[in-house]
């Protein structure tokens, strides 16, 4: 369980790279992403907002956090029962969302 843990958060992480203006400030070690949306305090406006939206969605559901002074996403892969589908959901919710606060 931990191995997949670890595989799933890394498949996540690899997921939001792959967004432009999406990053992922953590190196995956084991099962935490910490990430954040554009940079600076417009990125932490944007982080708090897509947090938001992802949240109100309630498909998935990442908490908040602060690391080195900034807002971040922070996604952390726990349950016995979480399986490449449900990281999939979780990048693929997190990207609309972004989409959708990016594009206002």
């Amino acid at each position: 369980m931990i191995l997949r843990h670890h595989d799933l958060a890394r498949h996540i992480a690899a997921g939001l790279r792959a967004e432009p203006g999406l990053h992922v400030l953590n190196e995956v070690a084991f099962n935490q992403v910490a990430m954040t949306c554009a940079t600076g305090a417009e990125g932490d406006a944007l982080t708090r907002r897509v947090l938001a939206r992802v949240q109100n969605r309630g498909r998935v559901y990442p908490s908040h956090g602060a690391w080195r002074g900034r807002d971040i996403i922070r996604i952390s892969v726990s349950g016995y029962g979480m399986q490449m589908p449900d990281a999939d959901l979780l990048v693929a919710e997190i990207i609309a969302a972004w989409r959708a606060e990016r594009d206002l």
